[in-house]
């Protein structure tokens, strides 16, 4: 890893060893933008592929969005295999295509909603699980998501039929081509 820009290893001299650990030495990761998509991609990869994550060998790490790019300098060199899995926030072109454009080889791929209307992972769940989530938050389902991330991803987290978005559902049939 000697080969990386100085500002991207002197990131990950400040990051928690952990993370940094677990990519390095995987083969297959996902990448998320944070807590709520963490939470229930267990249970997503379990409804898409039938099994879990470790049998397949696919690490899932949450990172936040903004360093997905350090990771991605590091999967460039690792060759590791790499989805990013991001939100849009509003424009996919720009955020999405534009962003990670110098990212775009064989091992990594970013997969997000294409729909600029559903801007974050909770639009995209609410739409995909419409009446899960409306039957586990009464009053305004969407907006309780919006401004309770986490807590809503626990409180769904336990139902065994939950379904993954499609963006999330192509990374983790990619991930596994």
């Amino acid at each position: 890893l000697q080969d990386l820009e100085k500002t991207t290893s002197d990131y990950f001299l400040k990051v928690p060893p952990a993370s940094v650990l677990e990519f390095v030495l995987s083969t297959k990761i996902i990448l998320v933008e944070g807590p709520s998509e963490y939470i229930l991609f267990e249970q997503f990869y379990k409804n898409t592929t039938g099994k879990s994550l470790d049998v397949d060998g696919v690490h899932v790490l949450a990172i936040r969005g903004l360093s997905f790019k350090r990771y991605l300098d590091v999967a460039k060199i690792t060759k590791s295999k790499v989805a990013v899995i991001t939100d849009n926030d509003g424009n996919y072109q720009k955020n999405c295509i534009e962003k990670y454009k110098d990212y775009t080889m064989d091992n990594i791929k970013v997969f997000f909603e294409k729909d600029d209307s559903k801007r974050t992972f909770e639009y995209c769940l609410f739409y995909e699980n419409t009446e899960a989530c409306e039957a586990k938050f009464q009053n305004d389902p969407l907006n309780y998501m919006l401004e309770n991330k986490t807590e809503s991803a626990l409180k769904l987290s336990h139902l065994s039929d939950i379904k993954a978005p499609n963006y999330i559902k192509r990374a983790i049939e990619w991930i596994n081509e």
